[in-house]
């Protein structure tokens, strides 16, 4: 059913039926929140066959919250470099740019601070979750925000998501990086903080007078072979 856990399969014959309902499409993508992580990449969940593929997405989210969510493909044949665009998200006269939206999985900043792109290829029969985020602003009203992902492959018609959040009134600070089982911390796949091995505020960087070290109110007095004094 609709509530199985994600690691439920479906059966052959539920497969194919599934295949033989969408036999023109080259792949289906099925939406999912943070809360229903896709991990197997050869096999169906049994959830997607009650549920079906969907082209609407619907999610809330708290003002200043990076709220992740996965656009699951399954390719029903071998896709090449399958991507996510976003459009704006709009709410009356209120938006949250695209620019503020990304797929995860077609890259972003490297472990040196460089930013970088990847090719997300699919075999054929295999399922693929494009993590995405949303980094929803501490500054953003309230209301419910309209717009679209367009799932793309090389030779393939784009499949288009519609995407409905709903941002609420209250807030969080640095993302909600305090509530990591809501998977807030992705958005630090692509910080660059500290890469400049700096001290980073409000930690200051230590003093060192002779063989004495100060910092953070305490400190340490070595002796000739180094060790505390």
């Amino acid at each position: 059913n609709a509530f199985a856990p994600m690691e439920v399969i479906a059966t052959p014959d539920e497969v194919a039926r599934l295949d033989a309902a969408h036999a023109a499409e080259a792949f289906l993508v099925f939406p999912e929140d943070r809360l229903h992580s896709v991990r197997m990449r050869d096999q169906l969940p049994q959830r997607w066959i009650s549920r079906g593929p969907t082209t609407t997405f619907t999610d809330s989210a708290r003002r200043g919250e990076y709220l992740a969510f996965q656009l699951g493909v399954y390719a029903r044949r071998a896709l090449g470099d399958v991507r996510v665009q976003f459009t704006d998200l709009h709410a009356g006269g209120a938006m949250i740019a695209a620019a503020r939206l990304h797929s995860i999985n077609q890259g972003g900043t490297n472990w040196d601070g460089a930013p970088f792109t990847k090719r997300v290829d699919v075999a054929a029969g295999a399922v693929q979750a494009m993590w995405c985020g949303v980094d929803v602003p501490l500054t953003a009203s309230p209301g419910t925000y309209t717009g679209r992902a367009s799932v793309s492959a090389v030779g393939e018609a784009p499949v288009t998501v519609a995407i409905t959040l709903v941002v609420g009134s209250d807030s969080v600070l640095a993302g909600g990086a305090n509530e990591p089982e809501k998977l807030t911390r992705l958005k630090w796949l692509n910080s660059t903080m500290g890469q400049k091995n700096d001290v980073i505020a409000p930690y200051t960087p230590i003093v060192v007078t002779g063989r004495t070290l100060r910092f953070l109110g305490r400190q340490l007095t070595l002796d000739a072979s180094g060790l505390p004094a």
